[in-house]
């Protein structure tokens, strides 16, 4: 029996098992035909399965692996958006409705809002140690500051928008935490313009018309430069290279213009550091903003 005849009888023992209502059975085994094949309509029906299992958090990361495939019909945007609630992952409930056609938004947007209420009414001691951990999110390592991240996406966004605020301008947070916040306002559609504490400076931010960064053309325009010198240093390095130049111009986000004035020049002088050849045509000033940046790269790798 090949394995596509094994996943249609997996498939069909869940489907069967579903419409019985035994729905542990009918995760079981469509648990078991995922895993042979990948593909969104399985995905959809484990998905199904798992939430009437009751199963929700298994749910949203099986959920995840095929996330763009429930922007497409009303039913699955509707299921999906019911996870992210039980789980009480409202900001990423906001992030997947700003995702949908306007004509679907309204509605969901009432329905996150209720919940955020009632969670807050019932869950009162969970809501408050979670604020209490986002507001301290200095007092902890960088590593520990995303930890607290992934856990403030359970705040309520009016309680979440108020401690963003005041971490963005914090003088103890780390680059990459506040760079985390900024670009998490700017995917749930902030149109308040914030101040942010950027290396020396202050910038406002009005974080709804930020692009992200893989969008930002330097950011495009770099990464093309380091692919086409992939068959003249080695794919191994170059993909080093990328991921590293990635998590710099991440932590330069959202001001990228003002530490890279020569593209060109950038590429070289990583490329030169990297092999430990002598570079001078890059602008120093430049030079500089990178030997910064990567000093903020290793605080953040310790």
């Amino acid at each position: 029996m090949g394995q596509d005849e094994i996943v249609t009888q997996y498939v069909e023992k869940g489907q069967a098992a579903f419409a019985d209502a035994r729905y542990s059975e009918a995760a079981a085994e469509l648990q078991s035909a995922y895993d042979l094949s990948q593909t969104v309509a399985i995905n959809h029906l484990l998905v199904r399965a798992l939430v009437a299992d009751q199963q929700f958090k298994m749910a949203q990361g099986i959920a995840f692996e095929a996330a763009t495939s429930y922007y497409d019909d009303k039913n699955d945007a509707e299921l999906y958006l019911m996870i992210l609630i039980k789980n009480q992952q409202f900001l990423k409930a906001y992030e997947f409705i700003y995702a949908l056609p306007q004509t679907m938004q309204a509605k969901m947007l009432a329905e996150v809002a209720t919940n955020e209420q009632l969670f807050a009414q019932n869950q009162a001691t969970t809501l408050k140690t979670i604020a209490r951990q986002f507001y301290h999110l200095s007092d902890v390592s960088p590593y520990e500051q995303q930890e607290r991240l992934q856990m403030a996406n359970q705040l309520p966004l009016t309680e979440y928008l108020k401690g963003a605020k005041f971490l963005l301008v914090d003088p103890f947070l780390s680059v990459i935490g506040r760079v985390t916040i900024i670009d998490q306002l700017r995917r749930l559609h902030i149109q308040e313009t914030v101040a942010m504490n950027w290396f020396d400076e202050t910038l406002s931010i009005t974080p709804s018309k930020l692009l992200p960064l893989e969008d930002m053309a330097i950011y495009q325009h770099i990464q093309t430069q380091l692919n086409q010198l992939e068959q003249s240093i080695g794919p191994d390095l170059i993909s080093v290279m990328s991921e590293q130049n990635h998590l710099m111009l991440m932590m330069a986000y959202p001001n990228l213009t003002t530490i890279i004035t020569d593209e060109e020049a950038w590429v070289t002088g990583m490329v030169a550091e990297v092999l430990g050849e002598e570079q001078s045509s890059e602008p120093l000033t430049q030079r500089n903003w990178r030997a910064k940046l990567t000093h903020e790269m290793m605080l953040f790798l310790q």
